[in-house]
C-alpha cells in the first residue's frame, strides 16, 4: 500500500480513521507493507499506537552518498516550486525511491496487489506498472481532484484561471490513472461518474456504521425510558453540533461561514443552543472568532465521538468547498441526528429526504437548524429512520464484500497499460 497518510489509534482525520480500519480487514488477508514518504506528519504516526505494524517510510534521511544528497536537493526543489503549479503531485520523495530501485520499489515488486490511496499515489500507476507487471493494482480517490480544485475559492481572475488549469491537469491525470487501474475505488456513485464511470470502478462504502444500533437517547419513549439520563441532552439547552478536522481549509471556511451568517439567526429564534465544535488542528482565526461567542464552545480533538453524538440535538455539515463523500455527514447519520448541511456536505450520500435541511443560503440553513430545535422529538424520530438507511448502507459487512471485490484475489488479472 502506497498512501500519502499513515493511520494510528485516534488519528484525527476521517481518511486516516478509514485507512486504519481498511488496513485492519486486508490485515486478515494477508501480510500488508504500507509505504510513505518520510515526512514530519508520517514519522509522528509511526510512532503512535495502532501504527501498522510493517510500516516503510522513504526518503527522509539525509543523504550519505554525493548521489544521495544530490537527489534529496532535487526533491525538496521539486516540491517547493513545482507542488504549487500542481498540487495533485504524488510525494516526490516517494517517486525518487521507485525510480532509484529503493526499498520502496523492492516492495512493489514483491506485491501481489499494489494498493495506491488518494489520487496523488493513483498517479504512480505506470511506474508500478513497470516494477510489478504481474501485480493487481487499485486505487483509492478519497476525493475527485478535478472536481477538488475546480471548487477552490479564489478573489482574482488570475486565481481562478490558476485553479482551473490546475482542474483541467488533474483530469488529464485522472483519465490517464483510471486507464492503467484494474479497480478503481471510490466511496459514491457521483464520483464514479466525475471519474468516467469506468467498467472497473467499485463504489465501497466506508465502514462507519456501529456494529450495534443505539438509538439516539432523545429518540428514546419518555416512560420507561431506559438510558441514562445523565447521557441525554437537554431539549432546554439544545447542542448543535459540527464534526471535522478543523485545518483543513473547507472545514475552517465552512465553520466561520457558520459562526458569522448561520448561528446568529439560530440563537436570535432559539436563546438557549449552545455550539460545540469537535475537530483538531483550528486556526488563529477561527479560535478568535469562538472566544467572542459565550455561546460557542472549541472543543478541539476528542477521542469519544459516541458520547457528542448522544448529547445533540442537531449535527451541521456547512462545508462549500471540497470533494468526495464527507465522512462527517455520514457518522452523523448513522448515530440518528439530525443532519442539517450544504449540498457539497451532502454529495454522494443518500437522498434528500435523509437530511433535516439541505441548503447553502445562510437564512435557510438557520431555519432548517431552527425547525430541528423547536420539535426535537419529532426530528429524531425522523432520524431514527434514515439511520437504519445509512447503517445498513455503510456497515461493515458491505464495506468488507465491496473490499474483498476490488482487491480481488488475482482472479480479475491487470488491466493493460494504454
Amino acid at each position: 500500500m502506497l498512501t500519502g497518510a499513515v493511520p494510528f489509534d485516534d488519528v484525527p482525520h476521517a481518511g486516516g480513521r478509514y485507512l486504519g480500519r481498511l488496513l485492519g480487514h486486508l490485515d486478515e488477508q494477508g501480510p500488508v507493507t504500507v509505504v510513505a514518504a518520510s515526512t514530519p506528519a508520517s514519522r509522528d504516526a509511526a510512532g503512535r499506537p495502532g501504527a501498522p505494524a510493517d510500516l516503510l517510510l522513504v526518503g527522509g534521511a539525509p543523504g550519505r552518498t554525493p548521489r544521495d544528497r544530490v537527489l534529496g536537493r532535487l526533491v525538496a526543489l521539486g516540491e517547493r516550486w513545482w507542488r504549487p503549479v500542481d498540487p495533485g503531485l504524488p510525494p516526490l520523495a516517494l517517486v525518487a525511491d521507485l525510480l532509484t530501485d529503493g526499498p520502496a520499489a523492492r516492495a512493489v515488486r514483491a506485491a501481489d496487489v499494489v494498493d495506491l490511496q488518494w489520487s496523488e499515489q493513483a498517479r504512480l500507476v505506470r511506474l508500478v506498472r513497470r516494477l510489478a507487471p504481474d501485480a493487481r493494482v487499485v486505487a483509492t480517490f478519497h476525493d475527485v481532484q478535478s472536481q477538488l480544485f475546480a471548487r477552490e475559492p479564489s478573489t482574482t481572475g488570475l486565481g481562478r484561471l490558476a485553479w482551473r488549469a490546475r482542474a483541467a491537469r488533474a483530469r488529464a491525470h485522472e483519465r490517464r490513472a483510471v486507464r492503467g487501474l484494474d479497480a478503481v475505488v471510490v466511496f459514491s456513485d457521483k464520483d464514479a461518474r466525475l471519474l468516467g464511470s469506468p467498467a472497473t470502478a467499485h463504489v465501497v462504502p466506508p465502514p462507519l456504521a456501529p456494529d450495534v444500533v443505539v438509538r439516539h437517547p432523545l429518540a428514546l419513549p419518555v416512560e420507561g425510558d431506559p438510558a441514562d439520563p445523565a447521557t441525554q441532552a437537554d431539549p432546554r439547552q439544545p447542542v448543535v453540533l459540527l464534526v471535522g478536522h478543523l485545518a483543513r481549509p473547507e472545514n475552517d471556511d465552512g465553520t466561520r461561514w457558520l459562526l458569522e451568517r448561520v448561528w446568529p439567526l439560530v440563537t436570535e429564534r432559539v436563546p438557549g443552543a449552545r455550539l460545540r465544535l469537535v475537530g483538531a488542528g483550528a486556526g488563529a482565526a477561527l479560535a478568535e472568532a469562538v472566544a467572542a461567542r459565550p455561546d460557542v464552545t472549541l472543543a478541539g480533538f476528542v477521542t469519544d465521538l459516541d458520547a457528542e453524538y448522544a448529547a445533540a440535538s442537531c449535527c451541521v455539515v456547512p462545508v462549500h468547498t471540497g470533494a468526495g463523500v464527507k465522512f462527517k455527514t455520514v457518522e452523523a447519520l448513522v448515530h440518528g441526528v439530525p443532519v442539517v448541511s450544504t449540498p457539497v456536505g451532502a454529495e454522494g450520500i443518500g437522498a434528500p429526504d435523509w437530511f433535516a435541511g439541505l441548503t447553502a443560503d445562510p437564512d435557510a440553513f438557520a431555519a432548517a437548524v431552527v425547525g430541528v430545535l423547536d420539535a426535537p422529538r419529532e426530528a429524531l424520530a425522523r432520524a431514527a429512520v434514515v439511520q437504519d438507511r445509512t447503517v445498513a448502507a455503510y456497515s461493515q459487512a458491505a464495506f468488507r464484500a465491496a473490499v474483498d471485490a476490488a482487491h480481488g484475489a488475482a482472479a480479475g488479472g491487470r488491466a493493460p497499460l494504454q
